[in-house]
Parts: C-alpha cells; structure tokens; sequence
C-alpha cells in the first residue's frame, strides 16, 4: 500500500505542479514534469536522510503526500484551471492521421517515408528496451561495482551519510542519482530490474528534450521530429537505457534545461529561468562531470538572456538566472557529497587518484595542451565507429577501411595516439572493435549525418 501511496503522491506533485507553471504544450508538460518530479524525489531523499528515514517506504509516502497537498494549495491559490490540459490530450488516429498529412503538405514524398521508418525503429527498439529492463537484471560493469553497492548501503544504512569503500567511485561520486534509484528500488517492491527505469525514461525525456529546443531554434515540427528520432537512435543511448548508470539522466536535466533557456528568449517568462536552474543543479548533483558542463550552458544563456538592447533587463535576467541556480545549487549539489568530499580528501571531486585519472592534476600547461589535444583526437578517431553493429568480419572491415584517411593524416603528422599521454584509465588502440556495449558511441548516425551536418552549419550552409 505505501508502495502505491508513494507513486500516487509523486504524480500528483507533478500533476498539481503542471497547474502552476501552466506549461505551453505537451512538450513542456513532459519536461516540467520529468524536472519537478525528480527534483521532490531527490529533495525527500536529503530530507529522510537527515531524519534516518531513508529506506522506509512509509515515510516517503507521507512526505510526499504532504508535499503534494502544499503543491495543490499552492496551484489553488493561483486558480486551479481543471481545463488547463483539455488541449494536450492525444488525438484519436483519424485526426492524427489528418495532422501528419497537413505536417508533411510542403514536402517530398520520400520525407514521409524516412519519417515513419525512423519512427517504427524507434518505437520498436524502445519497446525490446522496456521488455530487456523488465526481465534482465542490472549488469553492467559500473552498475555492479559502483551505482548499485552505494544504494544497497545507503539503504542498510537508512541515511546518505558518507563512507569509505574499497573502490573510489563508491563513495565520491554525488548522490542524486542514488536516490532515484533508490526510490525506484522501494517503490517497486525491491525489484532489482525495474531500477533501470529511471535511466530508461530519462532516455525517451531527451529525446523529448532535443525536439522542444530544435522547435524553440525555429524549426519546423518535421524537421523537429527528424532531430529528436535521430537522438533517439544513438547506439549510445540504446544501450544506456537499460542500465542502472547514470549518463541519460544527465543528458535529461541538460536538455530540460537548455530547452527552458530557449523557451525563455521567447517568452521572456522569469519562470523558465528558475526551471532552467533547477535542472542544473540536480545535472550538478548528479555527476562532477557536469561542472566542465556548465560553462558551455553559460555561454547558452548569454546568448540567450535577450532584453532586445536594454542593459538593464538584461541585467535583471543575469541576476534572477545566478540567484536561482544559487538556490537550486543549494537545495541539489551542496547536500549531494561535494562538502563530505571536501571534509575528507581536501577536494570537493574526491581523493587525488580520482583527480590523477579524470583531471590533469598537477600537470604542467604543455602535458595540458598536449593531452587535452590527443584525447579529443582520440574521441573523435572513436567516434568514427560502427558501434552498434555486430563485430563480424565484415563490419570490422569497413570500420578498419573508415580509420584508414584519419590513421594515415596522424601518421603524417607524427601523433601517435596509443601513447600513454594523458591517459589514467583505459588505453587508446586504434583498431578497437565496433561495441555493443555500454561503452559505446553514437555510431553511424553520429559520424554519417550529425558529423556532417555540425560541420556544414559552421559553413551556415
């Protein structure tokens, strides 16, 4: 029964949440809805923590149905509208029939055709995915020797407190994935396998997300779709969405809050700023390698905080974004594991091996310059990849035949990527296999047509 209370109380903040922020369209709603749910489950999880509470199911369905009932007071204050989602509702075929057809009018045949069989793949991928996260256990590496020990102690443990661990990555990492993954877990009777759905529903927010910013960016709701079915078909995201990781949750909060810094420019509505914020601080919370994240985000924003030539708005808009990224840093990162970090090792990321393997720690300016190149270098030779496809011959073939210009260009330039500069972890090979695993890339659609069309754009073609 607490089981059932917790999910109807969560739904039902989200529910009440929508009424207040009033969001524009379908898109909006999933993604406000995807962010403030999220942000109370995480909020709860600090909470019950400090009370010792964390692992009893009782207890989040009480702080959520107490939440749920300040949300609705709140949404009743601001004249809860019962007719606010009337027009969100999904259309029976006929009409949805008649939509795509209106949608399509201007273009070529052929687009319809692309359209649908992206779709169908899609659909049909997301539909092995949710059946592969129902039967199959968690079992990837970081999963079995990372995300899901700390949530196991954390729930012998009733409380988030920090401990000491064999492996690094136990303890330094930030928290706020944790908790969704332990309320998955409670919610969900202990079932082990229904915690990949956190990762698996953060797949399809993103996807989410990328057609609410290509719409916001001006494009057409084909062209919309286009982008968001083609993220949607990433090797890398495929095989995310039915682990226990973290990544797709991140790529989530990073999309929610760049499509609020969009819709912002157009609305100029200081409520997209805050929501903007809030998904920063729960990406922030989520992995330390957000915060090499975010000055790309601030240079979003920037371009974004408009004001159309007044100084002074457009100081208002800076001020109110900062404020409410303050205050979402410190209800979302603050209590997430910086501060024990900082107490314990000296450094809000963790212990110095951590920092020797993700940072140049101590490095001087020319190892910096030089490794940073060749780790892009070597990023972007993997990116070049049939990941995704079975490693047979004949793929490991045309991958070897794709490597071959980019192999020889290096050679000539004496760069030799297998050396041991700049990596900690795992080495560089030049004749790595196509993967189908979690450590794959995007795979052809990454080099074959986002490549491509990334770098016609520099050319504003």
């Amino acid at each position: 029964m607490d089981n059932a209370l917790a999910i109807i109380a969560l739904f039902l903040c989200g529910y009440f949440l929508l009424h207040i922020i009033k969001p524009s369209g379908i898109t909006e709603a999933i993604l406000v809805f995807f962010c403030g749910s999220t942000a109370c489950i995480t909020g709860w999880g600090y909470i019950l923590s400090s009370l010792n509470r964390l692992s009893e199911i009782s207890s989040w369905s009480i702080i959520g149905g107490l939440t749920a009932t300040c949300v609705l007071l709140i949404a009743i204050y601001q004249k809860f509208d019962l007719a606010l989602f009337q027009g969100l509702a999904a259309p029976t075929w006929p009409p949805l029939k008649r939509w795509y057809a209106a949608q399509l009018e201007d273009y070529p045949s052929y687009v319809s055709l692309i359209l649908l069989l992206l779709t169908f793949t899609a659909l049909l991928i997301g539909a092995i995915n949710l059946v592969l996260a129902i039967i199959i256990a968690p079992h990837n590496w970081d999963s079995m020797t990372s995300h899901l020990p700390r949530v196991a102690h954390y729930f012998q443990q009733n409380n988030l407190n920090f401990f000491d661990a064999n492996y690094w990555a136990q303890a330094v990492h930030p928290k706020n994935s944790a908790l969704l993954l332990l309320f998955a877990f409670l919610v969900f009777g202990h079932n082990e396998n229904l915690m990949q759905l956190v990762q698996y529903v953060s797949y399809w927010v993103s996807i989410v997300a990328v057609y609410g910013i290509a719409r916001n960016m001006g494009q057409d709701k084909p062209q919309s779709f286009f982008a968001a079915l083609v993220s949607a078909l990433f090797v890398s995201g495929i095989v995310q969405a039915t682990t226990t990781l973290n990544d797709l949750i991140l790529t989530a909060y990073f999309g929610t809050s760049i499509y609020f810094l969009f819709t912002f420019r157009k609305t100029e509505k200081a409520k997209y700023l805050y929501l903007a914020a809030i998904g920063l601080g729960l990406a922030v919370g989520t992995k330390a390698f957000s915060i090499g994240v975010l000055p790309s985000i601030l240079v979003i924003f920037l371009a974004l905080a408009g004001a159309k030539g007044d100084a002074k708005k457009w100081l208002k808009n800076i001020l109110t974004f900062c404020g409410a990224s303050l205050l979402a840093f410190g209800i979302f990162v603050i209590p997430s594991g910086y501060i024990d970090n900082y107490r314990h090792f000296g450094n809000m990321i963790g212990t110095e091996d951590v920092r020797d393997i993700h940072a140049f720690s101590g490095k001087s300016a020319e190892y910096i310059l030089r490794g940073g190149t060749y780790n892009i270098l070597r990023y972007s030779y993997d990116s070049l990849s049939f990941d995704g496809l079975p490693p047979i011959y004949l793929v490991k073939s045309a991958q070897d035949l794709l490597h071959y210009g980019p192999r020889q260009i290096l050679n000539l330039l004496g760069i030799d990527l297998e050396d041991s500069v700049a990596i900690n972890f795992f080495p560089f090979e030049y004749d790595r296999i196509p993967s189908t695993n979690d450590g794959t890339y995007p795979g052809i659609l990454g080099f074959g047509l986002v490549g491509v069309a990334v770098c016609l754009s520099l050319f504003r073609i």
